[in-house]
């Protein structure tokens, strides 16, 4: 039956692993369209709800991967999952405020394109595994 689980995190239709790697492409390019539509409010505008909706669509089959992998410690891997995507925040504030003094605003949508595509770099490696 199309869309019935087929088990732990294992995710519906696609699956979680290949819904992580679709958003995380969808999402390196959003922001990497950015750097295209400056003074563009209607441009700026789209980008910002599809940046949105990509952002929040990568949690659930991320976390369904980690309950999937983790077995019994989930409930652990899930709070660690927590804690690293509030230093990541924390980091990226950092990141920005250095590449915002640096090279500009105009970096910015690219570099954080670039490190959503290191993400996926590693989302690939670790679904082989």
């Amino acid at each position: 039956m199309v869309g019935a689980p087929r088990g732990l995190g294992g995710g519906y239709r696609f699956g979680a692993a290949r819904t992580v790697g679709v958003v995380l492409m969808a999402l390196a390019g959003i922001l990497a369209l950015f750097a295209g539509v400056e003074g563009s409010l209607i441009g700026s505008g789209g980008l910002l709800f599809a940046w949105g909706f990509a952002g929040w669509a990568w949690f659930p089959p991320h976390q369904a991967r980690l309950v999937e992998r983790a077995g019994r410690a989930a409930p652990t891997a899930l709070a660690l999952n927590g804690s690293v995507i509030y230093l990541g925040i924390a980091l990226s504030g950092g990141m920005g405020g250095l590449l915002l003094g640096g090279a500009g605003p105009t970096v910015l949508p690219l570099a954080a394109a670039g490190v959503v595509a290191v993400s996926l770099l590693i989302s690939v490696l670790v679904a082989r595994t």
